[in-house]
Parts: C-alpha cells; structure tokens; sequence
C-alpha cells in the first residue's frame, strides 16, 4: 500500500542510472565537480541530479526531458543548492529565485516548493501582487508569476535587481520572438547568471522556434538546422533531454486503443450540415453531442472498467466537456477547463485523486494538458484528435508519469469517413517527425519546413477533401 502511494520515492532510494544524455567531455567534468548542497525533502534520482548540476555547471541551460520525468524536482535541486552557495547569494546572503509558468501551474508551483523545500515562496498574483513582489526583494526566496504577468512589465526587467536564477516552466510558451511575453523572457534571461527553460515539448511546428529558446540561453549559438549532426554537437552544452524508455525502467506499459465507433443518422446528419456550412469546428463535435455515439461508447468503457481504476477524459472543446458531468452523475469530477478557476481545478485534481475506483475527471485538453500530475488515474479518454500531436502527448503524461505503477489505457474515439479519420491521416507524418527531432534533441534531416503543419492550412485541406469526398461543391 505504500508502494502505490510513494511508488516514485520508492525507486529514488533504490538508487538509479545517471544518464545525462550526450553531453561534451568538459561538461561532464564540471558537473562531476558539483556536490549539491542544501535541503530538499526528496529522493532525487541519478539522473534528476545529473539535471540539477546540469543547470548549475552551464548555468543556462534547457531540461527539455519527456513529460512525466520530474523536471520541477530538477529545477528546485538547483534552487536550493544556490541557496546554501554563500557567491551565489550576494551581499544580503538571500537567494532570489524567480519563477515563470503558465498562469494555471501557479498554485501547483507553490505546492511543491513547499513540500520540498524551506524556501518561501511569494506567488505574484491579484490584488496582493505589488505585496508580495516587494516581499519576495526584501526577504529573498522564490517568486512565481504568471506569464501574463511579465509582459511589457519593466521591474521584472530591471538590470539593478537581477533574479539570481531565472526558472522558465513550459518554456516553449516563449518561442515567438515577436511576443511580448517572448521578449521578457529573453531580457531576464540575458540578465540571471542562473537561468533553467524547462519543457517537454520543446518543438511544435517549426525548428526555428526551437532555435529561438535556444539563441536566448546562449546567442553565441551557430546553428545548422539541415544537418542533424551538426545541430546536436552545437547545442550539447545548452539542451539536455532524457526519455522515459532510457531512465524509468520501472514504468508500466502505455497501452494506445484507437476506438472506432459508427456514427449515428443524427451524427452522420450533423456532420454533413457541418462540412456543408465549412465550420470545421462543428464536424469535430458532430460524433460528441449528447446521444452521440461516442458519448454511447464512452459510456461503456466507464461502465466495463467501473472497478479498475480512474479515468481522465480530454476534449478540446468546452460544450463537450459541460455535458460530461451530467451524463456521468455523482462519478464524474471537475470540470478543468477554461473559465475555472486555477484553485478549482486544482480541488478537482484532489477530490479525484481521493475518490473510489471508478471515478472520472472530465478535462478540457488545453486547459489540463500542462502541469498537472494525475497518477491516480490509469486510463486516458480522447474524445477527438488533436490539430498538434504534442498536445495529446502532454495530455496523457497526466496520467503515465513517474510514481505511475498501472497500466495506463489511452482510448482514442473516433468516426470512420469523417474528419477525425482525416486528421489522423494528415498528422500521422507530422507525429513521426516531431518524435523523432525531440527525442534525438536535433533538427529533422530534412529542410524544417518539412515538419510545419500550420493549423490554417491544415483545416483547410482537412475541410476541402470532406467537401469532395461528399460532394459538395467547393466553396469560394
């Protein structure tokens, strides 16, 4: 019983690989010179150690490890160690951590630096956020603050009042260079000796976004995005990337279903009015109303499974995700979606994680898909494919992370000769590509724009074939 509950704690003390990835010669040599000090109330694994002295040898740095490896813990095992380092502290002997993350893992980032350490923690959020800003100067400890919140903001850009390291969660957030949120970024980093871009999905669409995040942590970066081989010996000393297959041995298998389902005349007439109208949003939800047949097939998966465990179920979109709980009663959890708060959601997290087998926790994909650790779970339910694979990916990390001990099922449901059988069509390449570039940490072999997918162009292609496959006459 307490294996189930600390199952990630449990493999730490066993001990564990060291694996740092390909790092040059010169940095392994730094880094085996580092003994991290401070307190932190966690076992670290090698390699979540090795990340932490990763940070701290090269000093700017990006942890792009997958989803679910405990890139936090990384983060704060840095944190502390600086914080017991007197040079690293200045004059007054406090450390100022400062933390940036989407607005949604605020409370989940306050968490963990209270479980895990002494340091205290200022979130720089609502009526109190000047308090709490002028708070976090004077006393020293880790601020977190919401992407939002640096924008266009000039005391998180103040050249005399530095953070001594800079934390960027979801760094990916800042890979448009001509985003405001993307420019602070870029200006605190330029100014922290210390600075940590976490993010398991360090490429979406294009490679130059990826070279964005990396110029930023070092512009004296030349890089060669054609040649694969090139591309990973100029940015070992800035990157460092481990996957679950190479340092969880203990994780349980992931089992992927892709779950057909025939729609019903009132689907297949939905969906005809939708391509018709060309309002693409509509032909995804056409097979999800209420009655539908994938609510119907949602249905018995939770009923077969009731006893087996727990179930998160994702839908992009927010009308999906509000019918859910009234069809699903007293089990159903939630929502977490858009428009709730990051405290309520959080609730629901918790109340889920304490229920009893069978319940669901009903999520809207793009508000759930980040931050959120949700090992209660073992099975995942995509009610409609994604337009960006890494979304799906970070969605079911939820659930097949660290400290996970079940079999997760992910059940993918979807409508032949639709639009969902399009998209899975149309990504399939799109996925191959981006697994392969992320998880070898180097640019595709072929030219970057071979993995640019653009959702515009995508819906449009998407629309255009269901028009003639139906045939409907093409629209102007």
């Amino acid at each position: 019983n307490l294996y189930a509950v600390r199952a990630a704690d449990f493999h730490a003390w066993a001990g564990g690989g060291v694996t740092g990835g390909d790092v040059p010669e010169e940095v392994a040599e730094r880094i085996a010179g580092i003994t991290l000090r401070g307190t932190l109330h966690a076992s670290l694994r090698g390699y979540q150690a090795f990340g932490a002295k990763f940070i701290l040898a090269q000093r700017k740095a990006l942890i792009g490890d997958e989803m679910g490896l405990g890139k936090t813990l990384q983060a704060l095992a840095a944190i502390v160690h600086l914080a017991a380092t007197p040079e690293a502290t200045g004059d007054d002997g406090r450390l100022h951590a400062l933390v940036v993350c989407p607005p949604s893992l605020r409370i989940n980032w306050r968490r963990e630096i209270e479980r895990f350490t002494d340091l205290d923690c200022h979130v720089i959020h609502g009526a109190d956020r000047d308090a709490a800003f002028h708070a976090w100067r004077q006393g020293g400890g880790v601020a977190v603050v919401g992407f939002p919140e640096i924008r266009d903001n000039p005391r998180y850009t103040d050249p005399e009042e530095p953070a001594d390291i800079l934390v960027v969660d979801e760094a990916h957030r800042a890979k448009n260079s001509r985003s405001q949120q993307s420019q602070a970024v870029q200006a605190m980093t330029a100014l922290s000796p210390y600075v940590a871009y976490l993010t398991g999905t360090p490429l979406e669409n294009r490679v130059d976004e990826f070279v964005t995040l990396l110029t930023a942590l070092d512009p004296g970066l030349t890089l060669d995005t054609v040649r694969a081989e090139g591309f990973r010996t100029a940015i070992a000393g800035v990157y460092l990337r481990r996957n679950q297959d190479e340092v969880l041995d203990e994780l349980p298998p992931l089992v992927d279903v892709e779950e057909w389902v025939d729609p019903t005349p009132e689907d297949r007439e939905r969906y005809r009015d939708a391509v018709a109208r060309g309002h693409f949003a509509d032909m995804r939800q056409a097979a999800s109303a209420p009655g539908s047949a994938k609510m119907e097939r949602l249905q018995e998966l939770l009923d077969d499974g009731a006893d087996a465990g727990k179930t998160i179920v994702f839908s992009f979109f927010r009308s999906v995700v509000d019918a859910l709980p009234g069809m699903l009663g007293d089990r159903a959890f939630g929502p977490v979606a858009g428009g709730v708060s990051h405290a309520d959601r959080q609730q629901a997290v918790d109340d889920f994680t304490a229920a009893d087998p069978g319940a669901v926790l009903v999520c809207q994909i793009t508000a759930a898909a980040e931050g959120l650790n949700i090992q209660a779970a073992n099975r995942v339910v995509i009610v409609e494919p994604q337009l960006n694979p890494a979304v799906e990916a970070q969605a079911v990390a939820r659930a097949h992370r660290m400290g996970q001990i079940r079999t997760v099922e992910v059940h993918r449901l979807l409508t032949p000769d639709s639009v969902d059988e399009r998209l899975v069509e149309l990504l399939a390449e799109k996925r191959a590509q981006f697994d392969l570039f992320a998880r070898d940490s180097a640019a595709a072999d072929a030219a970057p724009e071979a993995v640019d997918v653009s959702e515009a162009r995508l819906i449009e292609q998407v629309i255009a074939d269901e028009r003639r496959r139906l045939g409907e006459p093409p629209r102007l």
